[in-house]
């Protein structure tokens, strides 16, 4: 049995180790610390691993079908979200959090909506063959652009400032918005096959990004992104060199666009073609991508994405100048999948498939929070001492922290799922683990690495983890 007097640290979790961010492998520490850390913003509070603050759900028993879009408008000098769904349309006020139900007041035309922006006071949404404009806070819905064809059309203010939107493998723009003169759904062909995807302004160049796949669920297909200058006939810079499955949309970040794809998130810009940032496809990241690009926006110096078919909100930047980019996980919802997510300019904001919608940061109770380490092999064996969890503050009410550690790809349990909580062990800041007694073949208490370390928190804040062991030397058993 290792002594205390013996041991030495081995592992300590403190400071910027809480922003290391997550791992895109379970077996590395590649690009990141953690093979997951869920409901855990690592820029709230610097340097404490803090959960996140509990969702506030706002108008529950008047939203009753899944948003699609939020946009936030200015009506009379006031701040609201439009949230849109495929028969309603909702005002939610940012200051009260209150619902209120316009599908008939704004007199909107209710069905498949295809994408919404506001701009220049109007809130204008396109269905799959219209681009409308509603005069908000009136009844007023007057056609900018008819005939057109079932897609997506993702709108984006270009910097010329005309209001550009895609159309297939074409892009419309709008110059009129109290009729449908001098619009058009077609000054810009992306070529042949391809279906663009989203449209984003650079600040000098519309920049369209599509593929060929045609909605095919496997293959590789012709993925684009171009550079248009808003006037010629053709693209100042193309990137088409690359395969994706498909692409999903994008966002910029400090003179970058960075690409969603189906399989690969993609960095490039006019001058530099793309380079894959992290994949998709197996790892830690395995099967998380946004939903379309409604659910990708740029805020607070990172880029945040709902991942499709998941709870999970995750981020990738970094708001500290001079510090690494990192994946991070920082909010989840709760209930239902997220489908949409919108900035207010304070507060995130997300729609899910349980026709809910839920506000970010406002409330003051946090949920529960989870880390686990990607590997950490050491360079020598260590007999466990035990581990110790130095908190932010003391326990407060409901709160808990847990710990275990595994070792030998989790088939060796160097210390089970220990939990401490206020409710049972009162006010406390410190606490210690220790190994208990063996009793199945997998508890092991010499190891050579850590699988994982799992680290649970309910409300509760940690300042810093470390670990203790007793170095072995080299022995019949231990080589």
């Amino acid at each position: 049995m290792a002594t205390e007097q013996e041991a030495v640290k081995i592992l300590e979790i403190s400071g910027k180790a809480w922003r290391a961010g997550l791992s895109q492998s379970s077996y590395g520490q590649n690009g990141g610390l953690y093979r997951v850390a869920s409901n855990f913003d690592p820029f709230e509070i610097i340097n404490v691993f803090m959960p996140g603050l509990t969702p506030t759900q706002r108008g529950a028993g008047t939203i009753t079908d899944v948003p699609t879009f939020v946009t936030p408008v200015v009506e009379s000098g006031t701040s609201y979200l439009y949230v849109h769904t495929p028969t309603k349309l909702y005002k939610v006020s940012i200051l009260t959090g209150t619902a209120t139900d316009i599908t008939v007041s704004s007199g909107i035309t209710t069905g498949s909506i295809k994408g919404a922006i506001f701009y220049q006071g109007y809130y204008i949404y396109a269905t799959n063959d219209k681009v409308i404009a509603n005069t908000v806070g009136t009844a007023t819905n007057t056609d900018l652009v008819t005939g057109l064809a079932t897609n997506a059309h993702i709108f984006c203010v270009g910097a010329d400032l005309n209001l550009y939107f895609t159309h297939g493998n074409k892009v419309g723009r709008v110059t009129n918005y109290t009729g449908t003169t001098g619009n058009s759904s077609n000054v810009f062909d992306a070529g042949t096959g391809i279906v663009l995807k989203d449209l984003l302004n650079d600040g000098r160049y519309l920049v369209l990004i599509g593929d060929n796949s045609n909605s095919v669920s496997v293959g590789l297909f012709r993925c684009i992104v171009g550079f248009w200058n808003m006037s010629a006939g053709y693209y100042d810079q193309l990137w088409d060199n690359f395969e994706d499955n498909s692409l999903i949309g994008g966002e910029i970040m400090d003179g970058w666009i960075y690409i969603f794809g189906y399989n690969n998130f993609f960095k490039c810009a006019s001058s530099a073609s793309p380079t894959v940032v992290s994949t998709f496809a197996g790892g830690v990241f395995n099967g998380v991508r946004p939903n379309g690009p409604q659910s990708i926006l740029k805020a607070k110096g990172s880029i945040y994405f709902g991942a499709a078919g998941s709870s999970q909100i995750y981020a990738y930047g970094n708001p500290i100048p001079g510090e690494a980019k990192i994946f991070f996980n920082p909010h989840a919802v709760t209930s239902g999948n997220v489908s949409c997510l919108a900035f207010d300019g304070i507060s995130m904001w997300a729609g899910t498939e349980s026709s809910t919608l839920f506000q970010f940061n406002t409330g003051s109770g946090r949920g529960s929070s989870s880390i686990y380490t990607s590997l950490i092999p050491f360079k020598q064996a260590y007999k466990f001492a035990f581990a110790k969890v130095i908190l932010f503050t003391d326990f407060a009410s409901d709160q808990s922290v847990g710990l275990r550690i595994t070792s030998k790809n989790a088939a060796g349990v160097v210390t089970d799922l220990k939990n401490y909580s206020f409710n049972t062990d009162g006010k406390m800041s410190r606490m210690m683990f220790h190994r208990k007694a063996a009793n199945t073949s997998s508890d092991v208490e010499d190891f050579d690495d850590i699988f994982w370390m799992e680290l649970d928190t309910v409300g509760a804040g940690i300042l810093r983890v470390e670990v203790w062991g007793v170095p072995l030397g080299v022995t019949a058993t231990q080589k």
